[in-house]
């Protein structure tokens, strides 16, 4: 049982990964020239956030092939 929830535990990680990555590219690609500081700190912030959930997604996978 806890194997399928550290699975769906790691893919939610991994889709809410990719959903951050297409907005932060979206939000670049749209903000361009305008207000270059703002973005930047998001693109920094949303950067650390995706380490932190790769690294979790990766925790959850392994749990989950080792329970």
């Amino acid at each position: 049982m806890f194997t399928n929830i550290f699975k769906v535990l790691g893919l939610i990680c991994i889709a809410v990964v990719v959903a951050i990555s297409l907005y932060m590219h979206w939000l670049v690609n749209k903000k361009a020239g305008q207000a270059a500081e703002s973005v930047g700190n998001f693109v920094v912030r949303g950067s650390v956030v995706r380490m932190v959930l790769v690294i979790l997604a990766a925790v959850f996978l392994v749990a989950s092939g080792l329970v």
